[in-house]
């Protein structure tokens, strides 16, 4: 489809093309829907291509008989080259990404506020490094974290206060030190130029989600915003990327994140996924994205290196 044909925000147009024969003109029977491309290990995602006029061929005027030779030989046709197959994949109209270790460092705000909690019950305060670590699992696996590192087992109830304790020191105190990763409001407002819907997909919850956006300026620049309270079910889960994309209007996505959680929803959500390697998982390369990031400064350079089909940008 070319990449000057706009959409609508949730529906799919194409120029219809008309075709005649013997009983006169009809139109085709297949709308234009987007279906996710087939993909076998790495290789890279189909970009977007056009069938091409045969070489040689004549165009007939409809008024007239083509004058036609009879061949020495008769011959199967040649198969299609890649150039003439039908386009697979359309351009991607929505980025979704993810908020903690891709848009925004938050494990300052997450480190201070869960050694909070740590402390009136004699556990061990975690360093950046042990915190980074559990970011996206939840306030469950940061204070099960701590209790192993002290050695010490603690049943359900203790575990349960132990996460409210932290979720209330958390939402005291959501931005003291949090700030958005280099480049990526530039990038967010860049999308937003080219016509690229823009969504947040979070497992954190919607009230410091909320607080964290307009602190820092976010909460304008997207279009969709789907944190772990809005569905009963968190990433790795695929229904709140779905969820995201529907309600940014979107229909071909792209996820960006930095974490399993978001490799796995992508996949399951049958869409392409690119992650950051500056965020919160160490060994990026293991998760087996279609794309990795160094900066936000080269997202165009990298996306289209991996052969996902993202709009065109011109600074």
């Amino acid at each position: 489809m070319p990449n000057s044909l706009r959409r609508s925000p949730s529906i799919c147009r194409k120029k219809r093309r008309h075709t005649r024969s013997s009983a006169g003109w009809r139109e085709p029977d297949s709308p234009c829907a987007w279906s996710p491309p087939t993909r076998t290990g790495n290789a890279p995602w189909p970009s977007h291509s056009t069938p091409n006029r045969a070489e040689g061929a004549t165009e007939m005027n409809p008024t007239t008989t083509p004058t036609t030779s009879t061949p020495e030989a008769t011959s199967p046709p040649p198969p299609p080259s890649p150039a003439s197959a039908p386009a697979s994949t359309p351009p991607i109209d929505t980025v979704v990404f993810d908020l903690d270790g891709t848009l925004v460092d938050t494990v300052a705000d997450i480190a201070h506020a869960v050694n909070r909690a740590l402390q009136p019950a004699g556990l061990p305060a975690l360093t950046l490094a042990e915190v980074r670590g559990q970011v996206g699992l939840g306030g469950t696996a940061l204070v099960r974290r701590a209790l192993a590192k002290a050695g010490r087992e603690a049943g359900p109830e203790e575990i349960a206060e132990l996460q409210d304790a932290y979720l209330t020191a958390y939402a005291a105190e959501p931005v003291r030190h949090s700030t958005v990763y280099p480049g990526a409001a530039r990038l967010l407002d860049e999308l937003r130029g080219c016509g690229v819907r823009l969504g947040i997909c979070t497992n954190k919850s919607g009230r410091i989600t909320g607080e964290l956006l307009a602190a820092l300026d976010l909460t304008e620049r997207v279009d969709a915003v789907v944190t772990g309270d809005t569905l009963p079910v968190r990433k790795p889960d695929p229904r709140p990327l779905r969820h995201t994309v529907e309600l940014a209007g979107g229909t071909a996505a792209l996820m960006v994140g930095d974490s399993t959680s978001d490799v796995r929803a992508a996949r399951a959500a049958r869409l392409p996924v690119a992650c950051v390697a500056f965020g919160y998982h160490e060994d990026v390369p293991s998760l087996a994205p279609d794309a990795v990031l160094t900066d936000y400064a080269t997202f165009f350079t990298t996306v289209r290196g991996a052969g996902i089909p993202l709009p065109a940008f011109t600074p």
